[in-house]
């Protein structure tokens, strides 16, 4: 299962194009980074990312899930904020 933190991690190595910057934008360290994107890409089967140097680059694959974390995170945000404003009920 695609996670909300795996399109999350999608989002930052797009938007910061190297594994570290994106670490740095996730408070994750690069190591834990890289863990994380090699489970993804095992859990899925397919690679999702290419190296270009330092830098990656997203396949095809990368690039469809960067279409579902720009639809799907910003929408699991607002249901966030629309929760935190109903009022508090306790579960028995």
């Amino acid at each position: 299962m695609i996670e909300h933190s795996h399109l999350k991690i999608i989002q930052a190595l797009h938007t910061n194009g190297t594994l570290t910057e994106a670490a740095n934008a996730l408070c994750l360290s690069q190591p834990a980074l890289s863990h994380q994107i090699s489970y993804l890409e095992k859990k899925l089967g397919i690679a999702l990312w290419e190296r270009e140097g330092r830098s990656l680059r997203l396949t095809q694959a990368g690039l469809l899930l960067l279409e579902v974390a720009h639809q799907v995170l910003p929408v699991l945000s607002q249901a966030e904020k629309i929760i935190k404003i109903f009022p508090k009920i306790k579960i028995a």
